[in-house]
């Protein structure tokens, strides 16, 4: 977020300081008039370590301008770019139609963000966090890149307690061994179910759920929650969740990573695996079989080869 505010309060403070010093007081009292397309380009040059793409504002989008860090990122020349539209960033991976539907819902000065796969011009697709700003009929995309890690790279054969679950309602999808034991909850008994499952009366609901929220924007998030186990034991935990994208180029799944502080036995305190087998007769199979299907593909994809930052 502060790389976000730090390039349009840049741009924003380029764009006062120079319309007053070049520009006549007749077209300083229209505000509503656009400065030319030059001018505007030319305020950009100042945050060109930014990957900020400028396009026009409707469709195909044509590309008016791009920041030098954006050139270095995705490994294009200006000549390769000037005059062509979002497709020279397409690849198989991306999902085109959400990144034409941020830039067209973007109100006028308002903000709109997506995570979406983009490719490079040597083919290297990587996730990136886009987000769209509208002024004087053009568009700037900034882009950075996520902490996404592709599904080829997702695994539960770990020393950790991790699962893995979908992006919304966050159905439990992967275990691993480590976190059955912690929890006292074995494959059949949470694939699945929602992360749910883990909360009780210490549990920060609505934290929790931002840390998720927070993840699905495209960064890895780590945070600090009390959860419970099947046998009503309060486990202190520290979180660490990573977005994971699938096969449409967005983040279809999230990784999470919990690591035990400490335990507390909580009396009289009866967990939501109890109540949801009250309210849930059928069994586990059934359960899993009704909820969204975790299916990493069985050969790695060239298109999303890049790894989580350190």
């Amino acid at each position: 977020c502060n790389q976000f505010q730090r390039l349009h309060l840049l741009t924003a403070q380029s764009f006062c300081v120079s319309m007053h010093e070049s520009l006549d007081n007749s077209f300083i009292m229209s505000s509503r008039s656009p400065p030319p397309i030059d001018f505007q380009i030319a305020e950009m040059e100042g945050v060109s370590s930014e990957a900020v793409l400028t396009v026009n504002e409707v469709a195909p989008f044509s590309i008016v301008h791009a920041s030098q860090g954006w050139l270095d990122t995705f490994r294009f020349s200006k000549e390769e770019i000037m005059g062509r539209n979002l497709r020279v960033i397409n690849g198989p991976s991306t999902d085109m139609s959400l990144l034409h539907n941020i830039i067209q819902a973007t109100p006028e000065e308002k903000h709109k963000t997506a995570a979406i796969t983009l490719y490079s011009s040597s083919g290297h697709g990587q996730v990136m966090v886009v987000k769209t700003f509208k002024q004087f009929g053009l568009c700037t995309l900034t882009m950075i890149s996520s902490d996404a890690i592709s599904s080829q790279q997702v695994t539960t054969h770990v020393d950790k307690a991790r699962i893995v679950v979908t992006s919304e309602p966050y159905y439990v999808q992967q275990v691993s061994r480590e976190f059955s034991r912690m929890f006292g909850l074995s494959e059949q008994e949470i694939v699945g179910r929602t992360i749910r499952m883990l909360d009780g009366p210490h549990t920060d609901i609505l934290a929790f759920q931002q840390l998720l929220t927070k993840t699905k924007t495209g960064f890895a998030q780590r945070g600090t929650m009390v959860a419970f186990t099947k046998d009503c034991v309060e486990l202190v935990c520290d979180v660490e969740l990573v977005p994971v994208v699938g096969h449409g180029g967005v983040i279809s799944h999230l990784q999470i990573d919990f690591t035990s502080q400490g335990t507390n036995v909580v009396p009289n305190f009866q967990p939501h695996f109890e109540e949801w087998q009250n309210e849930e007769p059928t069994s586990s199979s059934h359960r899993a079989s009704a909820a969204p299907q975790w299916q990493p593909p069985s050969q790695a994809d060239p298109s999303v080869a890049f790894a989580l930052p350190p």
